[in-house]
């Protein structure tokens, strides 16, 4: 509703399709790939968490995520995830070593009794992986071909430039492979109807997963492949592709803001990259006019600007505005909590941690300017305290606890806080109710806690600055 509240000023003011203008998310996930239907799923989505808290499933799957660090919830699911989790671990060790049939029957008689089996696919090793029982390691940009495109609809092809470490692989194979399996299972089983759903995912490049996926499937995707976007170099296109240069625009409306057979500037920084072709300027028959690009490789026509035309995505090409009042603190013991407890514990990430931290946590840079997450507080409320600049504080409430190092911040209003998210010295998810919206989406943000000093600012932390983090504009 918060989003929805943003588009609705950004149309009501004409700030949508005009220069100038515009409503975007400044998130990182740079999603360049084809998003399946979640028809699947239905509305309101399972709430996973709370299905495996209550004893619920038998086999779970995670695909790049540590739940450990950044789910809501946090200190509730961690203890009754590993409760689950260890019961199937003790029944594998108590199966003879190197029985297979033993060690399954001894898997599934687990399952039975409330255990769960874990599979954990990731590029890292994670908190949640040490409760798992297989790892498959899953290869990152550099050691695989990757598209992906970023807060304007720039997609890009990023080049796997070195080999992945040992037997990790792109995630999109790891897939292909359980599907492959899948299927074969149960067909050797004699269920045909469950193995035909696991057809067709005879991938053996990531570039097979792109075509199946986004090539077929994405508005304007039969323009575009790896070999175009190889060509397109760092600047891609943005999307959705509207056609080629050699048959300009198949879609009217939208304008695209190319002109059939642009070349961009800078050949020789292009070529230096090793990775695009240098385009040339070669004499033609007609002055001015670039060369015919190899066939295969010709540059993709984009779309610069969505909605330039006024016309929006419905039949009758007029945008919707959403009901989005503020309805309150509508998830369960928001209001409770809120009552109960002095401090607002906002919370997010910050520019200087990358995600969850989970590269981070190996690199000496990050981690010595960030022994532990910040907590951004008041003067006036440190003061009532006696709290100093990087004190350890644990940060609690009725759905658990953690830890901080106080960062006094001026411009914060009194009782409300800011603390990072997500990393692993003091996860504030523990801090975090169950409660969700009616779409189970979570909130995280409206949770509130009360405050208390540990200690006085711990030795890995006397060396550091807590100067405003803020810029000064002007």
């Amino acid at each position: 509703r918060t989003n929805a509240a943003l588009v609705n000023l950004a149309l009501a003011t004409g700030n949508i399709g005009r220069p100038g203008g515009g409503c975007v998310r400044l998130g990182g996930h740079q999603e360049g790939y084809s998003r399946p239907s979640d028809a699947h799923v239905g509305k309101p989505a399972a709430y996973v968490d709370q299905l495996l808290i209550g004893g619920k499933g038998g086999v779970h799957h995670i695909w790049g995520c540590d739940h450990y660090k950044t789910t809501l919830n946090a200190d509730q699911f961690k203890r009754r995830y590993k409760e689950r989790t260890d019961l199937v671990k003790n029944a594998m060790s108590a199966a003879p070593y190197g029985d297979r049939q033993a060690t399954v029957d001894a898997i599934m008689e687990a399952i039975r009794a409330g255990g769960l089996f874990a599979v954990d696919v990731d590029i890292v090793p994670t908190k949640i992986g040490q409760a798992c029982h297989v790892w498959l390691p899953a290869a990152t940009s550099g050691e695989m071909n990757l598209t992906s495109m970023n807060g304007e609809r720039r997609m890009r092809l990023t080049e796997r430039y070195m080999d992945p470490p040992g037997q990790a692989m792109p995630d999109c194979l790891i897939a292909a492979r359980v599907a492959n399996h899948l299927e074969r299972v149960f067909r050797e089983a004699g269920d045909g109807a469950i193995a035909d759903q696991f057809k067709g995912f005879d991938w053996q490049t990531e570039e097979d997963a792109f075509m199946d996926g986004y090539h077929q499937h994405e508005k304007g995707g039969e323009f575009v492949t790896y070999a175009r976007l190889r060509a397109m170099g760092t600047n891609g296109f943005q999307e959705p592709a509207t056609g080629l240069e050699t048959t300009g625009p198949v879609e009217a409306g939208t304008s695209t803001g190319e002109e059939p057979g642009e070349i961009l500037g800078g050949p020789a920084i292009e070529g230096a990259r090793g990775k695009e072709p240098v385009q040339e300027a070669v004499p033609t028959d007609t002055a001015g006019a670039p060369p015919a690009p190899p066939a295969g490789t010709e540059r993709i026509l984009g779309t610069k600007r969505l909605y330039a035309d006024g016309k929006f995505n419905k039949e009758d090409g007029r945008a919707v505005f959403f009901e989005a009042q503020w309805r309150g603190l509508q998830a369960a013991g928001k209001q409770e909590e809120k009552d109960k407890f002095a401090f607002l514990i906002n919370n997010g990430r910050t520019n200087h941690v990358w995600q969850s931290a989970y590269l981070d946590q190996q690199n000496e840079l990050v981690m010595d300017r960030w022994p532990y997450p910040f907590i951004e507080m008041h003067p006036a409320d440190m003061e009532e305290m006696t709290l100093k600049e990087g004190d350890l504080v644990e940060v609690y409430n009725d759905n658990g606890a953690t830890q901080a190092a106080v960062y006094p911040t001026p411009t914060a209003k009194r009782k409300e806080t800011f603390m990072l998210f997500a990393f692993p010295t003091g996860v504030q998810g523990n801090v975090v109710s169950p409660g969700v919206n009616e779409f189970i989406i979570p909130n995280y943000k409206q949770t509130w806690a009360n405050i208390r000093k540990i200690a006085d600012a711990p030795e890995g932390v006397r060396h550091l600055t807590f100067k405003s983090q803020e810029y000064a504009a002007g």
